[in-house]
């Protein structure tokens, strides 16, 4: 099948769920999963699994860069030390819970540990896009929560690092990646502060232009962070 029908087929499937989840109030994220499977592995309508990969790349890309817009990192501040102690908290619990069970189970060490954190952290996209449908993104549970889930993706970043360093790989590699992240942290904070401001002021006047520079951003920071 061709390039152009199966990326059709994806989008009016996807769009006609989506209609269906919103007229029985229900979240749009499980109906996208429950079309996924029922026109892929079911039905066959979709087979290029190089399409099915790079579509998710770029939909959780412009998930993400829209849930940013919407979310304001100052809101943090009046509860950064709550979340960040619950956050921890929970990860610690739950990631040791899940490590038991599965040595009980007969998983060797390592695999245990990748179990632990599997059970111990959430999906961030999945709560966010759920808190975002609800505009409860800027609420003090919806920043509480939001905060909770930022600490348990540096948890899990760090962690999975030193994991994958356990099996022979050098922590030269884990620096390196840790100080590019930095400075791309950097580097979108000062353009934050600095250029995109003036910038989307100087094409607000032109839909057009505004919604190019937007996506121009999207893709700027997703290569940017881009590993392949």
């Amino acid at each position: 099948m061709d390039l152009f029908v199966e990326i059709g087929i994806v989008i009016i499937l996807g769009t006609l769920g989506g209609l269906i989840a919103k007229l029985l109030r229900q979240p749009l994220i499980p109906v996208y999963i429950l079309v996924g499977i029922i026109i892929g592995p079911y039905l066959n309508l979709v087979t290029n699994s190089e399409l099915i990969s790079n579509l998710s790349i770029i939909g959780i890309a412009f998930l993400l860069f829209i849930v940013g817009l919407e979310f304001n990192l100052k809101n943090l501040k009046y509860i950064g030390s709550i979340a960040s102690l619950g956050g921890l908290m929970q990860v610690g619990i739950v990631m040791l819970l899940g490590f038991v069970v599965a040595l009980a189970l007969g998983f060797l060490s390592v695999e245990s540990l990748y179990i632990g954190l599997i059970v111990a952290f959430s999906s961030t996209l999945v709560v966010i896009k759920i808190l975002s449908d609800n505009k409860e993104l800027n609420t003090l549970h919806g920043r509480i929560i939001t905060a909770i889930l930022l600490m348990q993706d540096v948890i899990a970043i760090i962690a999975l690092s030193f994991i994958a360093n356990t099996n022979g790989n050098s922590y030269i590699v884990l620096l390196s990646a840790l100080l590019k992240a930095g400075l791309i942290l950097v580097f979108a904070y000062a353009l934050s502060s600095y250029i995109f401001p003036r910038l989307f002021k100087f094409s607000a006047n032109n839909h057009e232009l505004m919604f190019l520079v937007s996506i121009s951003i999207c893709f700027l920071f997703s290569i940017l962070f881009w590993q392949n």
